[in-house]
């Protein structure tokens, strides 16, 4: 079916997703049904020294909720005139990782029809940016935000009415998060807010990129003058976060620490604030401790 043209594939199909997708039908355990996450896992697995790993003998029941997932919501391409799937894991699972992968073996989606830039698209990759969260180092699986624990008589299963976590905020994030409803709600528009914002800026810098790119073609410039150019509108996300600014001090960090829970102390009353100035007092006596240490150290050395 991959070689086929989308229109002639969907007539074959008539449901994308069913529950041997996910489950053996046999056992009704969790596993992996497609080749292109059984095979390039296995070699992101072993760009990561661990070699021969089959996914669905090595990895663990909470991995599995979110590789069954990692089926679909990835980045993906169609390799050669097979038009093989594959998922652009082997040297890891960062966009630059997938960058430098997609550069080696020189794939490009399209041309672009205004600037010539060999241009890429990233597809979905959902799974990929889970595994750099902060949610993922926790050991938190795709199925426990989006297919929460629910009650059918005296079962415990997994929702499988699969959407966004907000719309059950109960049983999606307090089983961790132990704060109102209200106010998870609020972090998470505000989270998306600053991260709409930022993505309106890097698209407004993009398309000026793109305006530049095409007049610098019309004015007969060369394909070397315009490479570079063309290389940052390939590049686009890796470009911005290889252009965040560096981690602070730590002398900076702890300050920040101390007012960030200043802050939050005076806004959730007595009981927080007493918890924000016990860390905040903790911060400062750490803090004379590595002074009195480093004091201690250059006596000695005198």
């Amino acid at each position: 079916m991959n070689q086929m043209p989308y229109a002639e594939a969907r007539k074959l199909v008539t449901h994308p997703v069913a529950c041997i997708d996910c489950h053996d039908p046999q056992t009704m355990q969790l596993r992996v049904t497609r080749p292109g996450f059984i095979e390039d896992i296995r070699a992101f697995k072993a760009s990561q020294g661990r070699q021969n790993y089959d996914v669905n003998t090595l990895a663990t029941r909470q991995e599995m909720r979110s590789f069954v997932c990692g089926q679909r919501h990835i980045e993906y391409y169609f390799k050669g005139p097979e038009k093989r799937l594959v998922y652009p894991w082997s040297k890891g699972l960062k966009v630059d990782e997938i960058m430098a992968y997609y550069d080696e073996v020189g794939h490009k989606d399209w041309t672009h029809a205004d600037t010539g830039a060999p241009t890429l698209k990233a597809q979905h990759p959902e799974f990929e940016m889970w595994n750099q969260g902060i949610h993922a180092r926790s050991g938190v699986a795709c199925a426990d935000c989006h297919m929460p624990y629910k009650r059918e008589g005296a079962l415990k299963i997994s929702d499988h009415h699969v959407n966004s976590p907000l719309l059950k905020i109960n049983r999606s994030c307090q089983t961790c998060h132990k704060w109102p409803e209200d106010e998870l709600k609020a972090r998470v528009e505000t989270i998306q807010e600053r991260h709409f914002k930022l993505r309106n800026i890097a698209m407004d810098a993009l398309m000026d990129l793109i305006a530049d790119l095409k007049s610098g073609k019309t004015a007969g410039k060369t394909d070397a003058e315009l490479s570079a150019a063309r290389n940052f509108q390939r590049r686009p996300s890796s470009t911005l976060i290889s252009s965040r600014p560096r981690t602070p001090p730590a002398s900076t960090r702890r300050r920040r620490l101390r007012e960030s829970w200043a802050s939050q102390s005076t806004s959730r009353g007595r009981g927080r604030t007493r918890c924000g100035a016990i860390l905040s007092r903790r911060v400062n006596l750490r803090e004379s401790k590595r002074r009195r240490n480093t004091t201690n150290i250059k006596k000695q050395d005198t």
